[in-house]
């Protein structure tokens, strides 16, 4: 079990946890302005922005 402990990595499920409470934190600023009707053509990846998935 030690071994296993010192083996496994959990780092991949901070980023995607980390990943993910960034979305949910952005989503309340983005659902007016889907709303709004706004040109939203030249909108930026939200993975540009964040970084891209590990």
């Amino acid at each position: 079990m030690e071994d296993a402990r010192h083996a496994f990595s959990l780092t991949p499920l901070h980023e995607v946890v980390r990943t993910w409470q960034l979305r949910v934190a952005a989503a309340p600023d983005a659902d007016p302005f889907m709303g709004s009707g706004q040109d939203d053509s030249d909108f930026v990846d939200l993975d540009d922005i964040l970084g891209g998935r590990p």
